[in-house]
């Protein structure tokens, strides 16, 4: 078994064990339960990707034991643990700070948030450099 598989699996079961609730060992992006928009999905997408590219495997719409779902977790990285990136219009103080209380939960080491009113013209190009540069992947 490869290095890069073997962290993957690893990284999983322990996500799995701490009441993350991962539907299974692939990357998958999946609408939310709710009334998603459109540009939310391809957000998801986008933001999907780029931890994709830089080595993840990823999820979407996954709960935690608090009951809430994340829209991306990241895991299965070589060098880096777990990671949720959350994208979110209206994005408050009140509200980064409740989003950092659900995510930031074992295994996961960096909640990242991004703002979507910051999204030029819904440009996915655009959104893909604004996450790389935000989340530094």
């Amino acid at each position: 078994m490869s290095k890069s598989k073997r962290i993957r699996i690893e990284q999983y079961r322990e996500l799995k064990r701490n009441g993350w609730q991962i539907e299974d060992n692939s990357s998958y992006i999946k609408p939310n339960s709710g009334s998603e928009k459109l540009s939310h999905l391809v957000a998801k997408t986008v933001a999907a990707k780029v931890a994709i590219d830089a080595g993840y495997t990823v999820a979407s719409e996954v709960e935690n034991y608090h009951g809430k779902e994340a829209d991306i977790l990241a895991y299965g990285h070589e060098n880096r643990r777990p990671i949720v990136v959350e994208l979110e219009n209206g994005l408050t103080d009140e509200t980064k700070d409740r989003k950092l209380r659900h995510y930031h939960v074992a295994p996961v080491r960096e909640v990242w948030l991004i703002n979507l009113d910051e999204w030029e013209n819904n440009n996915p190009a655009w959104l893909r450099e604004y996450v790389k540069e935000v989340t530094g992947l």
